[in-house]
């Protein structure tokens, strides 16, 4: 089964790590856009350079050394903001190679590499030891999804959080964000990638309320391959691993609950019937639900809609069994929870059921992928 993207290879590949860069962060590859760049460089020394001597009433004074001069000191400015931007896609130990357009670790043989690369890896668990999922409990109820062109708004997703609320489009967003809004924006593109991010969200809402438990959240509109998502702007400066953690466990929904894991329900449903529909035989929430939680002598409906009562029964009983309290909530919680553990940790070795669950995602080659591509990007943010 694959998932909605298909990443490079991330920290555990050095070579790997080199192609694992910023074409997220960006329209183009950060090479590519240098060639457009340098054109459009080279056009605009040429204006300035011209601009210049004619406001200075130097206009007749031009000759091909000064707008070589103009157009070079341009281009220079040109290359330098390339190479900061494409340098914030690296960890704080990598170097960035503005021509290849790629990220590196400067190393003499492929052991030292290999060590640069653990040690990322180790920084970025410790980074993540102590991160929590901050999201809303209770989710806005589906609401129909609004014609082509439309733009949304609080009425139109069900949001109460009275945030900024943008329209997701193939360019970006809609209005235009301010650039702190447009930064988050990033953010979750570089977190669950580009494609999925303009494929499966339908809206982008910007809040800011510190006295806000919530750091992000996703709810499904009434089409069942479409999303809503919310992110708190006060968690982007004080609690941003919370912040990644939390993008990260809310994409494991959309990764478990669209349309390709979980259809409509017609009839009875033979599986895990959900909230959100049917999970097909295949999915990773179904195959979740019969390795781990038929165990829990819970009917198939019940493990995916515990009360808060029974939730709180099942995890004292079971503390060892959840990554935490509120991955007892219900199954697509566990699920969730789980996978945001298994990106931001490191693989576990122990028995516990909770270390059994982290190690469920390895059993699937496209989700080992994606962690490597999902802690890439998160180690650019924290590290």
């Amino acid at each position: 089964m694959q998932p909605e993207h298909d990443f490079a290879a991330g920290l555990s590949d050095p070579a790997a790590r080199a192609k694992s860069i910023n074409f997220i962060d960006y329209p183009l590859s950060i090479h590519t856009s240098s060639f457009y760049l340098l054109i459009l460089m080279t056009n605009l020394g040429k204006r300035y350079t011209m601009l210049f001597m004619k406001l200075s009433g130097q206009a007749k004074k031009i000759t091909p050394k000064v707008l070589i001069i103009g157009i070079i000191t341009i281009v220079i400015i040109g290359f330098v903001f390339v190479r900061w931007q494409g340098a914030a896609s690296c960890t704080s130990i990598e170097k960035y190679d503005v021509l290849k357009g790629q990220c590196y670790f400067e190393c003499d043989s492929d052991q030292q590499c290999q060590k640069l690369s653990k040690r990322v890896d180790a920084e970025l668990n410790q980074n993540f030891a102590q991160s929590q999922t901050k999201t809303a409990p209770k989710k806005p109820a589906p609401v129909p999804t609004l014609s082509h062109g439309d733009l949304y708004n609080s009425t139109s997703t069900g949001s109460e959080t009275k945030g900024t609320i943008y329209t997701v489009n193939p360019h970006g967003l809609q209005p235009a964000p301010t650039i702190e809004h447009q930064n988050l924006w990033q953010l979750v593109n570089k977190l669950i990638g580009r494609d999925v991010a303009q494929q499966r969200l339908l809206s982008f809402e910007v809040f800011d309320d510190a006295n806000n438990d919530t750091a992000a959240a996703v709810w499904r509109s009434d089409n069942p391959a479409k999303w809503h998502m919310s992110v708190n702007q006060a968690f982007a400066s004080q609690d941003k691993k919370d912040l990644i953690r939390t993008v990260i466990h809310e994409y494991g929904h959309i990764l478990t609950l669209s349309d390709n894991q979980v259809g409509e329900v017609q009839g009875a449903c033979p599986r895990l019937q959900l909230s959100e529909g049917c999970a097909s035989g295949s999915s990773y929430i179904n195959s979740y639900y019969g390795r781990f939680w038929k165990n829990y002598d819970l009917t198939a409906g019940q493990a995916g809609e515990l009360s808060q009562s029974d939730a709180a029964s099942l995890y004292a009983n079971e503390p060892q069994a959840f990554v935490s309290e509120y991955a007892s909530t219900n199954i697509a919680e566990d699920v969730a929870e789980s996978f945001a553990d298994f990106v931001v940790k490191a693989k576990p070795t122990g028995s516990a059921i909770k270390d059994q669950k982290m190690r469920f995602f390895y059993n699937y080659p496209e989700l080992v992928v994606l962690r490597e591509r999902m802690r890439s990007a998160a180690a650019t943010v924290v590290l």
